[in-house]
């Protein structure tokens, strides 16, 4: 099977970019869209190489279920604001860094350790339909795993709302708790006041009493 090796490198492209955009914007509705554009780009890979079930599920989940509920996640959660200066670069830029060099390590050891042990399979040719194998492959072999990825990512989703839920009932809290103490810092100064007025009001009172005696 023929592969357009430009429209290939082009898809490719799009897909790392819309993945640092994904963990790089500071803003998570934006991350969402740019999570959309990198289902969006990987399916069509998976298009180009002649596999339409891989680029429909792709395509149906990571391209649009993930990023509209977690679109609805961030409007549930009333769109947690990130703090001022956020952006590209964050505090947690060395350990990113140092988490992409351990795994490229990682990944490099293995491909070193196991390079004879690679096999170079058989791949469909031109009219060979490979979407009937790769569905016996996901429903049969591999259902497990596709299964407890579904339900961790759903727990996932599910905690995250739970969480800003319960932030949002915190900030409600705090900003009634605020707002009591304001109150009882005016009445506080308000019996301040009345005391002072009391007190300046006594000697003139008292020396009245003594001019008329």
């Amino acid at each position: 099977m023929s592969v357009n090796g430009i429209a290939f490198y082009a898809f490719a492209a799009v897909a790392v970019l819309a993945a640092l955009a994904v963990v790089g914007l500071p803003e998570l509705r934006h991350a969402a869209y740019a999570l959309a554009g990198l289902g969006a780009a990987v399916g069509l890979l998976f298009l180009l190489v002649g596999n339409e079930l891989l680029f429909a599920a792709q395509l149906l989940v990571y391209g649009l279920a993930v990023p509209a509920v977690l679109l609805v996640a961030v409007t549930l959660t009333r769109g947690r604001r990130r703090d001022e200066g956020a952006g590209w670069l964050s505090s947690w830029w060395p350990v990113a860094v140092l988490v992409a060099l351990g795994i490229g390590a990682l990944l490099l050891g293995v491909v070193a350790v196991s390079g004879d042990a690679w096999v170079k399979g058989q791949y469909a040719l031109d009219g060979q339909a490979v979407t009937q194998p790769m569905g016996e492959l996901l429903v049969k072999r591999y259902a497990l795993p596709f299964g407890v990825s579904a339900v961790l990512l759903l727990t996932a989703l599910v905690g995250a709302v739970v969480t800003g839920r319960r932030d949002d009932l915190e900030e409600e809290l705090e900003a009634a708790e605020a707002a009591r103490r304001q109150r009882e810092e005016r009445m506080r100064r308000r019996r301040e006041d009345r005391d002072r007025a009391r007190a300046a009001q006594r000697p003139a009172a008292v020396a009245g009493q003594a001019e008329g005696e």
